[in-house]
């Protein structure tokens, strides 16, 4: 067995991209949100792609909305980046059967609007993107950014 101790300050540039895909419980034995806030130290970042309802939800009056706010906020607030999480089709409309046949750019740009308008997030993570080199797709993929930019320049 080989055993290698190394000082923390090797790690001093490691980022962690976590998928936060699970609920900000208000039980603090079931609250992961905290559990990531408590991990960050200095050194050490942490990125947390959030995903309320596999995109930002349909209703922004939900009652789980303030409690993602909570979340996100006290996260950000700690040193945390949140990015919402949005879905894209692979830009050719090949989604999941559990969600809708067709997703336009204009719909991927409208929930990260949700996200910026709800959450304040740092930024946006695609998913489902195309490995597709066509004109289409690349149409697709840059009308999202020219939207992603018009939200927020910095992403």
């Amino acid at each position: 067995m080989l055993l290698a101790l190394v000082p923390v300050s090797a790690f001093a540039q490691a980022e962690l991209l976590v998928p936060a895909y699970f609920y900000p419980s208000w039980d603090p034995e079931q609250n992961y949100w905290d559990d990531m806030q408590a991990a960050l130290a200095p050194g050490v970042r942490i990125t947390a792609i959030m995903n309320p309802s596999s995109g930002p939800g349909s209703d922004p009056n939900a009652a789980y909305v303030q409690d993602y706010k909570k979340a996100v906020s006290a996260f950000q607030a700690a040193g945390g980046k949140v990015l919402g999480y949005v879905y894209t089709c692979y830009g050719v409309n090949h989604c999941d059967p559990s969600v809708p046949a067709v997703r336009t750019a204009a719909q991927v740009i409208e929930d990260a609007l949700k996200y910026q308008t709800l959450f304040n997030v740092d930024g946006i993570f695609l998913d489902e993107m195309s490995n597709v080199d066509s004109p289409s797709v690349l149409a697709f993929y840059e009308e999202v950014a020219r939207g992603l930019k018009a939200i927020n320049s910095s992403w």
